[in-house]
């Protein structure tokens, strides 16, 4: 028997993913392409709002960004179709867009996986979350007065997975949090992990690189780039994704989670760590 602090690693089998990224990646085989062929997805300026009004070389300013570009999406994301997500005229204006992407993120994931939406529905499947920064909730709140009728369904970042839970009808247990790698999704006989990390919003802790580019693991760094999009996964033990006849993407063996402390090597030794083990 293994003791009480050993962890019996399960293999996770990918049958099913799909996502949005900057650079026109709406899908995987677009990101691989854009990674196959270098391609940069950062863009000097976006149409939503006027960068040069928020632009201030200087790190010492609130309300500022000490870079004009980012990585953004090309869609509009005030664009989508509710009736198909089954939400009212009322929801949709105070819908925040993370929401709606994941939704149909998730739904472009199961076709990857071959999975219909009746198959899916009823199965104690889980939904966990992971998302960054919340630009809509903000601008929503600056006008209290005058918030949409649903704007604390619409922009709670702990919806997302309420959300995609409630529309494809499952029953297992579902998780949000600010961090988009999640490593406790063991033990269930069919998971969905939920991988996002969304928007550019406005930072005066001189966490942006100037540049608008990150450049991890490189002597240039100096901060990072923001960005949005959204990527799904769709995971199984992978004893049932071989006995159903999934396609399988990738498997899973190992995951680790660690703390740096008061170094900066602890990424290192957690990787080596479960590299031997």
């Amino acid at each position: 028997m293994p003791s009480a602090h050993t962890t019996v690693d399960v293999p996770i089998a990918v049958v099913g993913l799909a996502c949005r990224f900057p650079g026109d990646a709406s899908s995987p085989c677009k990101f691989w392409d854009m990674l196959k062929n270098g391609k940069d997805a950062y863009s000097p300026t976006s149409t939503r709002w006027n960068s040069n009004a928020f632009y201030h070389p200087g790190g010492d300013r609130s309300n500022v960004l000490p870079t004009k570009g980012g990585h953004f999406l090309r869609e509009d994301p005030y664009v989508f179709d509710a009736a198909f997500l089954n939400i009212t005229a009322a929801e949709a204006i105070a819908l925040d867009p993370k929401q709606w992407i994941a939704m149909e993120v998730t739904y472009e994931a199961c076709e990857n996986a071959g999975m219909s939406l009746q198959r899916l529905s009823g199965t104690q499947t889980a939904c966990y979350i992971g998302s960054g920064a919340s630009d809509n909730r903000g601008a929503v709140e600056r006008d209290f007065l005058h918030n949409p009728k649903h704007h604390l369904l619409g922009t709670g970042d702990e919806m997302i997975s309420n959300r995609i839970s409630h529309f494809f009808n499952i029953h297992g247990p579902k998780r949000h949090g600010a961090d988009p790698l999640l490593v406790q999704f063991y033990g269930y006989p069919s998971g969905l992990l939920k991988l996002e990390d969304f928007t550019t919003h406005l930072n005066n802790l001189n966490f942006l690189k100037p540049e608008g580019r990150s450049k991890a693991f490189n002597e240039s760094a100096g901060g990072y780039g923001r960005g949005e999009g959204c990527g799904i996964i769709i995971l199984k033990r992978l004893a049932d994704a071989i006995q159903e006849g999934d396609d399988i993407r990738a498997i899973i063996r190992a995951t680790g989670a660690n703390s740096d402390g008061f170094t900066q090597v602890g990424s290192c030794r957690l990787w080596k760590h479960r590299l031997h083990s």
